[in-house]
Parts: structure tokens; sequence; C-alpha cells
């Protein structure tokens, strides 16, 4: 319930999978979703520090 626009990167991924990616499929294995019947999906998509990246 609180505004994280102005929060760090890993701060706001870590919103997006705790209230938002875990609970939809804590449903959809429960059966409460069934996300053939959905108009888009949501998904977490990964990112790598840029550092990481070859030069």
């Amino acid at each position: 319930g609180q505004p994280v626009g102005q929060c760090d990167f890993n701060r706001r991924l870590l919103c997006i999978e705790k209230e938002i990616i875990s609970p939809r499929f804590e449903k959809m294995k429960l059966g409460q979703i069934d996300k053939s019947k959905e108009p888009f999906s949501v998904r977490n998509k990964p990112f790598f520090d840029i550092h990481a990246a070859r030069k």
C-alpha cells in the first residue's frame, strides 16, 4: 500500500515479486486463477547488472 516509484530498482523489483507475481502464482496453483482466460500475462523478466555485460 506504499508508493514505491521513487525507490531504487532492486526495491521495486522485490515489491513486484512479493506483491504481484508470487500471490498470482499461488492462486494459479490453487486453481483460483485460470491463466488461459486472462487477456494478458504478468511475469518477472530477470535483468543483469550492467557491469556483468561484456565490453
